[in-house]
């Protein structure tokens, strides 16, 4: 097993995470009425309310030092762990997510004009820093709005986890204002996407004097 950091270069790092589950999922409790939030409950994203996670900094950025060298299987990250080969793979990330996936995904053209007109005043512009000022003050229409735009909600800033700087992704409303495509959406395979593709960079990318990086953020759901 070759590792992908030399363990002469194992050196300590500031490491942080975008995504913020208990922050998230309090604010969304605060904000839906009771029959909002019984029907948010019934998505596939319900179980994300009670989940309690803690992120180890300290571990996670040990276990990433010792990542190993494997291009037998895509989508996956190695590691040497007490001389085992562990995997970290979208089976993995299903059973911490709870995400897993076995639906058939629909074909259609989805359009996030309505929502996006009602609620964001018609913009693709507007930050992530802004749409969660917005989620907190916004009065919704309808039961339903509220849950959809909820689990844009939970999908940027916990399952998404991205810097607060970047623009919203207004695409996401289309897709939650088909029902049909919503539910049988891989909401799991976006964050796993963005998940392992934030770890496989973690400490291994060098900064600009051609070491390793001192402090990074991890993205997604780690």
């Amino acid at each position: 097993m070759v590792a992908k950091i030399p363990p002469s270069s194992n050196a300590s790092a500031n490491l942080t995470y975008l995504s913020h589950l208990a922050k998230t999922t309090t604010a969304i409790k605060s904000k839906l009425t009771p029959p909002q939030l019984s029907m948010f409950r019934k998505t596939v994203f319900g179980h994300l309310l009670d989940l309690d996670l803690v992120f180890n900094v300290s571990l996670i950025h040990k276990i990433l030092l010792r990542e190993i060298e494997d291009s037998s299987t895509p989508n996956t990250i190695s590691f040497n762990l007490f001389g085992s080969k562990v995997l970290f793979r979208r089976r993995e990330f299903d059973i911490i997510s709870g995400l897993k996936y076995d639906r058939s995904p629909v074909r259609k053209d989805t359009s996030p004009h309505r929502l996006r007109a009602l609620y964001f005043n018609d913009s693709n512009d507007i930050l992530l820093s802004d749409f969660e000022k917005i989620y907190i003050v916004t009065r919704f229409e309808d039961d339903f709005d509220a849950a959809k735009i909820s689990i844009v909600y939970l999908m940027e800033l916990v399952l998404l986890g991205r810097e607060r700087t970047l623009k919203y992704d207004y695409t996401l409303l289309g897709i939650v204002d088909d029902c049909e495509t919503c539910c049988n959406h891989d909401w799991g395979m976006m964050s796993f996407d963005k998940t392992i593709y934030s770890l496989k960079r973690g400490p291994t990318k060098r900064s600009k004097d051609g070491g390793f990086r001192k402090l990074y953020s991890l993205y997604g759901f780690p």
